[in-house]
């Protein structure tokens, strides 16, 4: 299909969005670092995204896309360890949990780059970019359905603040963008998988709307109660009242000389 000028810039948008993308998880990051704790913030859509950026990044390379493809998930592969790192750090207890995770994601990157480089010597280039691709693929639909892992906890706990709302919101635009990408393209392999992260990310801004942190509560009748009778003086009326003198009983003997008189 001929490059149209909507086509061109639909794709320089779809760029610029992923780049970022990429940019997301900073202002946790950033509140991370400042608190010294990682607070709600799950380490899962972090490390899958190092490794969904690397996999593009590879992408990029074998299908000659250097720029902007290669050049800004590179960027973006650069950022997520960086972003790790500064996790990791203010992880305390959690500290084992997400090396297990990063190393898993080390092993996969490895791996992938493995196959990428030595992979043409057994296939043909073009094989080895599709399935690189078709990995690609599958890792988005990883990283955007990540943040549901906490779900459970969303609702029963009716608070929201475990989804980084950041990258959803960042990834809802995303993704309606390649979307709509794809579909001037008539490109199957680019509109599946878009409108499977499109559904997952609007799934969990829905929640987020539902559940969202800093949402008004009703106040309980018990809250109600308390704060009507709130005033000090009031109160210590109340407690003076609560409490009642009570005399305990004696036993006083009858002067001796009344008995001798009976």
């Amino acid at each position: 299909m001929t490059s149209t000028p909507l086509i061109v810039a639909v794709n320089i948008i779809a760029s610029i969005t992923a780049l970022y993308m990429c940019f997301s998880p900073g202002p946790d990051i950033y509140r991370i670092h400042k608190q010294r704790a990682t607070g709600h913030m799950p380490a899962l859509p972090l490390v899958v995204q190092w490794a969904y950026n690397h996999i593009w990044m590879l992408y990029g390379y074998l299908t000659s896309a250097y720029f902007p493809l290669f050049a800004t998930y590179a960027f973006g592969s650069a950022l997520s360890v960086l972003f790790l790192a500064v996790y990791y750090v203010w992880a305390n207890e959690r500290r084992t949990y997400v090396f297990q995770l990063s190393l898993a994601a080390f092993l996969f990157n490895v791996c992938t780059t493995c196959y990428a480089f030595l992979g043409p010597s057994a296939q043909n280039e073009h094989q080895v970019a599709q399935i690189v691709g078709f990995v690609a693929i599958a890792c988005g639909i990883v990283l955007y359905a990540s943040p549901l892992a906490t779900i459970s906890h969303v609702v029963r706990t009716k608070n929201a603040i475990t989804i980084p709302i950041s990258m959803v919101v960042v990834g809802t635009i995303s993704n309606s963008v390649w979307l709509i990408y794809g579909v001037l393209l008539s490109d199957p392999i680019l509109i599946t998988p878009c409108a499977i992260n499109c559904s997952l990310c609007v799934i969990q801004l829905v929640l987020y709307v539902i559940y969202r942190p800093n949402r008004r509560r009703k106040p309980a009748i018990s809250d109600a109660t308390l704060s009507d009778s709130s005033d000090p003086e009031d109160c210590q009326r109340e407690q003076e009242c609560s409490f009642i003198e009570v005399d305990t009983p004696r036993y006083e003997d009858a002067p001796m000389r009344e008995v001798m008189h009976v």
